[in-house]
């Protein structure tokens, strides 16, 4: 039982640690697609895309100082080394699917 609530309170500290982006906002664009199967038979789906967050930028969240470059934390954020710090220091940009290459037709 102590390991349940230890989780639900890690679970509910990070969750509350992290921070929203309000330089770019971000909108998935919308996508449909078909699912056939054999004998002609197709279904048209409807969904959005969502882009990986490896494509993001990882940015202060007073600011625009990196919170990570190539393989790298920037040590001077989080003085301590400590996995919580950077989700409070740090937030996560919004994308701007066309400059990525996405586009609706």
């Amino acid at each position: 039982m102590l390991s349940k609530v230890s989780a639900l309170a890690a679970i509910v500290t990070v969750a509350h640690a992290q921070s929203a982006c309000t330089l770019t906002a971000e909108t998935h664009p919308s996508m449909t697609w078909s699912t056939c199967v054999e004998g002609d038979t197709c279904t048209s789906k409807q969904g959005s895309v969502v882009i990986d967050s490896n494509w993001r930028w990882l940015h202060t969240t007073d600011g625009h100082v990196n919170c990570y470059t190539g393989n790298e934390w920037d040590a001077a954020l989080c003085p301590s080394n400590t996995e919580g710090y950077y989700i409070a220091s740090c937030s996560q940009s919004g994308l701007r699917f066309l400059r990525n290459g996405t586009t609706q037709e």
